[in-house]
């Protein structure tokens, strides 16, 4: 390989221009270098410069250029040449003295390798490698392993062959005797294996795990930054290849532990322990809590999240995510409150968060409220249930503390539990509005809190109360949209205008119409924002003003808005034209779906320009940022312009380049603001599509086309958006096809349109993402009761669905994800977290809707599939919310079934039964409204249940039962008389419903009970004639204060009109005991036409 180049005398002088601090010399050897490497001696004289040169940086810079034209060029050079390449390469590894190098030259070994070994062109490779780390020289140990790691990583999927032997090799490399670097490698080869391997491979990687985690404490003291390079194997398998951990769990967690806990080391060691443990509670929550591990594990992380004395930047949920150690504790506890059963939790974490609450110490006081704060999303059912009045007054004192951080802490948890604590604690709205009002009015007089995070804080507890709060608000509006309005227009921080802007939207939400008398004067105050040129400084404003102005379009609603509606789609679309900030276009998209609400299918001659817009950001990379491996890329901005131009007609050549360019990247990520954007386009696109209805059909197959491509996205939020989307594009069309519309061929839009709904039944499978599962059960539960007797004829759809709705049942899902094992992961009782909980009410809300989309007939062999899952919800054992879900799921059925459901009857009936005497009154009811509806549908089979039925519903009665279990007794009884007068004892049981009538709470009822009772007036029954004067008067009462149905209304009146023909007797002495202004009304009930 000698070379005769006649310039090349001068590379070495060439590479050091390089890497001098002059850009004109960079340029100068930049341009010299383009030249000589087009000629067909360059690699050589690589080599001789990385075997010569005296100057480090020289050999460095030469073995990273010879990786990068390795790469491209191996496939070009002849056998002879190669094999005198990998021979001198394996050479010059030991003869090279600078690490540095050596790890360059390692590199250029893996970018060859990458090509030889899987054509098995490279034996000596893998015998150099077994002598080198079996040398008593631990230098060459060292050279090796970092070669073996380099070699990994380049083609792990070629050693598979050889996996027994390397994993011995790698076993042996953790015990080195002498160097840590040795051990280091073999974690890092083991990390970049951990994809490649297979079910045959699973347990030689777990004989290594325990060794592994020994060894992370000892690397993290030797050298922190390589201690964090090794723990990223956890990382790995945790993503991949959680199993090859499970019996290991409680020496990582324990390990972990003690990591996250010794101060001695820096935060990034200290975050990726934390994080560790985090994701193996997602991942092996079942085993966590066998193993008893959530106590040890408190005692570790609750001290950590006390350590944030100098922080106060916590309390913001996107800022919950730095890389702080107090910050990522608090991280980790909300993911044991989304993981764990409340009970199992609860209960230990109270035991350090009270005692915190009571500290004269502001960090231990914040950390107890944040841990409020944090719980809210995950326990939030047993919180209302058990402490949510005594943790209110817990925020509302610390509110007022004399340290900011506490004080914002306590704002965080008081917005917190607004978004997730409702309705029940709106009912202290009372005590909580005028406290937040006056601290809003105090704090921008405050300059600790009117500082930006200081108001945020503020601002986020408010917003969160009021747009949950509805029309209890409605008292406050004036006083506060008064302070709303001067703060827009007066405060001196454009952060403080946008944090009012956007509590004006929150409060718009809540009042809806009784927004109206407000809404000239925000309209006014929105102008100035909506029409300013968006500079830098003020586009958050006008994001903000945007995404208000479309809150309040909803609000007041069609009437108020629609003249102004043309004005904004103009505006809207001009300013996109122009918008290049993603939060901007994000906010515009938004009110142009708000828009939609208002217009219909006037906005479709808008649409093609719109949608453009739409499209591009759902298929935008803007964003994207690449994360280059440090190793590999030190140098590369040297090289950035340094590419090789020549004409390449090998096969290949250009692929092999491309994955050159990518050698130095070891992954992406993307924006926040630009996965927003994407987010808010499909929701966007999806609204628009069902308000605009039939004339967003040109657009259908496109837009369904681009939201489908977003279903595997990596962001949750995204395919979240997605999932819905498609949904509502398939309701759009369903809608235009049952309206008639003759232009779209009925069963080619079917067949298409089961395509697509199978990938959605396939996320509800395969999707790791609890929320992502939610959102896609509630797009098919939309579709099906928008759309039901359309899409219930696809009989492969309605038949993989509720597969689908049986695995998230038995637990079988990915985003349920956890296999019971042989290592704790076995389920220890019935209990869940309350997240896991809510996706199986997500799934069983599907079964009686799509029961009624298909009919009985069709349902009952899937109904029968589906029983035994549905009642082991409601074994004695069963949690109070299983028997509650499961009750309700089963009473709906019943009636999405109808008369169909009889055979099952045998089964239903002991249940309910059983049930009704349940200590809850949740579950109590839903079990006497099943009793109800199987008399009303359950035919001559029913009859004989009737007398221990009215014996059980006495009995309810009789107790202390709330409003809404009353008022299903009523009706239970009032269908079993509308079933078989004949066989209820009408003369008991009339005195007894009308003690308790008029329904109180469950108005719904009133269709089975007034018309009950009119229809025994209207037949003359007895009973009913006897208490005719209080049937009657029940009749104006609900005519009066209730809004009945326009069928029930009907009836109660001409019932009331019959009455003189029922029984004059009866009813002059019933006229005649009404008041005045009752013969008034009664009258005009009576002269009343339909």
């Amino acid at each position: 390989m000698a070379a005769s180049m006649s310039s090349m005398g001068s590379l070495e002088e060439i590479l050091c221009k390089l890497l001098l601090p002059s850009n004109d010399a960079i340029r100068e050897g930049t341009t010299q270098l383009q030249q000589l490497s087009k000629d067909p001696q360059f690699v050589p004289e690589l080599f001789k410069v990385i075997t010569t040169s005296a100057n480090p940086q020289a050999r460095q810079l030469a073995a990273v250029l010879l990786r990068r034209k390795t790469s491209r060029k191996w496939k070009t050079l002849n056998g002879e040449d190669q094999l005198q390449m990998k021979n001198m390469l394996l050479e010059m590894l030991f003869k090279e003295p600078e690490r540095v190098v050596q790890n360059s030259l390692g590199q250029v070994v893996a970018t060859i390798a990458k090509y030889e070994l899987p054509q098995s062109k490279w034996p000596q490779l893998l015998q150099f490698l077994n002598g080198a780390l079996s040398s008593p020289v631990c230098k060459e140990r060292e050279i090796a392993s970092h070669v073996l790691s380099s070699v990994a990583d380049a083609s792990g999927q070629s050693l598979q062959p050889l996996f027994r032997d390397l994993f011995r090799l790698v076993s042996n490399m953790l015990r080195d005797p002498e160097s840590k670097l040795v051990p280091l490698n073999a974690i890092r080869t083991l990390t970049s294996l951990v994809v490649c391997v297979g079910s045959d491979e699973v347990n030689l990687f777990r004989q290594i795990i325990s060794p592994v985690i020994e060894l992370i404490p000892q690397l993290l003291a030797w050298n922190e930054d390589y201690g964090c390079d090794a723990m990223e194997l956890f990382d790995e398998l945790l993503e991949s290849e959680v199993s090859i951990l499970a019996p290991y769990l409680k020496q990582l967690v324990q390990c972990c532990c003690e990591i996250a806990s010794n101060a001695t080391f820096g935060d990034n060691a200290r975050v990726k322990a934390l994080s560790c443990i985090s994701w193996l509670i997602r991942l092996k929550k079942k085993a966590v809590l066998k193993n008893k591990l959530v106590v040890p594990l408190l005692k570790v992380i609750y001290p950590i999240m006390c350590d944030n004395a100098d922080d106060d930047s916590d309390d913001e949920e996107e800022e919950i995510e730095t890389q702080k150690p107090s910050l990522m504790a608090v991280q980790v506890v909300d993911v044991m409150a989304l993981n764990f059963p409340p009970d199992k939790l609860l209960p230990p974490i109270l035991k350090f968060i009270q005692p915190a609450l009571q500290s004269q110490s502001p960090s231990e006081r914040k950390a107890g409220l944040l841990s409020l704060a944090v719980l809210a999303e995950g326990c939030a059912d047993y919180i209302k249930q058990k402490h949510l009045k005594n943790f209110l007054l817990c925020m509302c004192e610390n509110i007022s503390h004399d340290a900011a951080p506490v004080r914002h802490a306590a704002l965080f948890a008081l917005g917190q539990f607004s978004y997730h604590m409702q309705p029940d604690i709106s009912k202290y709205h009372t005590e909580l509005v005028p406290l937040l009002l006056n601290y809003l009015s105090q704090a921008v007089k405050d300059p600790v809190e009117s500082n930006r995070k200081g108001l945020s804080r503020i601002y986020y507890a408010l917003e969160m109360f009021c747009e949950n709060l509805g029309k209890d608000l409605v008292p406050y509006l004036p006083s506060l949209m008064k302070q709303l309005l001067e703060t827009v227009q007066t405060a001196p921080k454009i952060h403080h205008k946008e944090l009012a802007v956007s509590a004006i939207g929150a409060v718009a939400v809540a009042v809806e119409a009784e927004f109206l008398p407000y809404f000239e004067a925000t309209m006014s105050q929105l102008q100035a924002y909506l029409h300013a040129a968006p500079t830098k400084d003020h586009i958050t404003l006008q994001s903000q003003a945007i995404d208000t102005l479309g809150v309040v379009a909803r609000s007041v609603g069609q009437q108020h808005f629609y003249p102004l509606a043309g004005e904004c789609v103009q505006f809207g679309l001009r300013l996109l034209n122009d918008a290049e900030d993603p939060d901007l276009r994000r906010c515009i998209f938004g009110l142009f779906a708000a828009l939609s609400t208002i217009m219909k299918g006037e906005l479709t001659p808008h649409l093609e320009g719109l949608l453009k817009f739409i499209f591009s950001s759902m298929q935008s990379v803007e964003g994207v940022v690449a994360h280059y491996n440090e190793d590999k890329s030190q140098m590369s901005y040297l090289l950035e312009d340094i590419n090789d131009n020549e004409e390449e007609d090998i096969e290949g050549a250009e692929n092999s380049m491309d994955e050159d360019d990518d050698d130095d990247i070891e992954g992406y990520s993307i924006e926040n603001a630009y996965l927003d954007e994407k987010e808010d386009a499909c929701s966007s696109l999806g609204e628009i599509a069902v308000n605009v209805g039939a004339g967003f059909v040109p657009y259908y197959e496109l837009s369904t086309t681009e939201v489908c491509r977003l279903h595997h996205f990596s962001a949750p939020s995204v395919r979240k958006a997605s999932a819905t989307a498609t949904g509502q594009l398939q309701c759009m069309m369903g809608k235009v096809i049952s309206s008639g519309d003759t232009t779209i061929n009925r069963e080619e839009f079917l067949g298409k349109s089961s395509e697509v709904l199978a990938r959605l039944v396939e996320m509800i499978n395969d999707d790791e993402d609890k929320t992502v599962v939610m959102a896609t059960l509630e797009a098919f539960s939309d579709l099906f009761k928008t759309n039901g007797q359309l899409f219930g004829t696809i009989d492969a759809l309605v038949t993989s669905l509720m597969e689908a709705v049986k695995n998230v049942f038995q637990e079988k899902t990915a985003s349920q994800g956890e296999e019971d094992d042989d290592y704790g992961a076995a389920a220890i009782d019935d209990e869940q977290a309350e997240q896991d909980a809510l996706l199986i009410e997500y799934a069983g809300d599907l079964v009686p809707v799509v029961a009624t989309a298909v009919g009985g007939v069709k349902f009952a062999p899937i109904l029968a599939g589906m029983m035994q899952l549905i009642f082991a919800k409601i074994k004695k054992s069963s949690p109070v919310s299983d028997k509650s879900f499961a009750t309700g799921i089963l009473s709906e059925t019943v009636v999405a079934m109808g008369t169909h459901i009889q055979p099952f009857i045998q089964h239903l009936f002991p249940a309910f039964m059983r049930l009704a005497g349940d200590e809850d009154d949740e579950v109590c009811n839903n079990s006497v409204f099943g009793l109800g509806v199987l008399a009303q549908y359950g035919g001559e089979k029913m009859h004989q249940n009737f007398p221990p039925m009215l014996q059980v519903l006495s009995a309810t009665l009789s107790q202390q039962r709330g409003e809404l279990v009353v008022d299903n007794v009523c009706a239970a009884v009032c269908r079993m008389i509308a079933a078989n007068t004949s066989i209820v004892p009408v003369d008991q049981v009339l005195p007894v419903l009308l003690e308790k009538l008029p329904l109180k709470k469950d108005l719904e009822e009133s269709d089975a009970v007034y018309p009950c009772l009119a229809h025994l007036l209207q037949t003359g029954h007895t009973a009913a004639i006897q208490n005719m004067g209080r049937v009657l008067m029940l009749f104006i009462q609900v005519l009066k204060h209730q809004t009945l149905s326009a069928e029930t209304r009907q009836i109660v009146i001409n019932t009331l009109k019959s009455g003189n023909t029922i029984s004059e007797q009866q009813f002059n002495l019933f006229v005649g005991s009404l008041a005045p202004d009752l013969q008034e009304f009664l009258t005009q009930m009576m002269n009343e036409t339909g």
